[in-house]
């Protein structure tokens, strides 16, 4: 069988705005999701954690990321197209999760292969919503790749 089974996906967060952060994981507790939420606050340390580098050696592997552009130090885009580069972490799905419905930033996230780009809903119940169905689509609908 390909990846994870139902409601057992491992998201990583990768925002730099904690209430987000918060809102995605009470969002998949309220729909009695299973799932594993694991969150960092900037691009560098996203990086460390999905490659298991140090002080994240002992972390579960991630099935998803959902990340953030407006970051410090490194921006999302610069993050993807890290993870794009690394052969090990090519595959993972990256959902570009943002405020920005900027064209440009759409443009350049699926120029640098993100899994999709969803925009962040400033309405509470439309982002609970947006969770929802971001974790419905990854969790049963899709075949994903095996966690590296």
């Amino acid at each position: 069988m390909l990846g994870p089974t139902r409601d057992t996906l491992h998201f990583l967060i990768v925002d730099d705005d904690e209430s987000d952060i918060e809102f995605v994981e009470h969002a998949l507790r309220r729909i009695g999701s299973s799932a594993k939420v694991s969150s960092v606050d900037n691009g560098f340390d996203a990086l460390r954690f999905l490659r298991r580098e140090s002080p994240f050696e002992h972390v579960d592997a991630v099935d998803v990321v959902l990340l953030d552009i407006s970051m410090p130090r490194m921006s999302g885009h610069e993050v993807l197209a890290r993870i794009r580069g690394d052969a090990k972490l090519a595959a993972l799905p990256v959902v570009m999760f943002t405020s920005s419905a900027s064209d440009r930033d759409v443009d350049r996230a699926y120029e640098s292969e993100a899994s999709s780009y969803v925009v962040k809903p400033i309405d509470v119940g439309e982002f609970r919503a947006a969770i929802e169905s971001i974790h419905s689509y990854w969790s049963q609908h899709c075949s994903l790749p095996p966690a590296s």
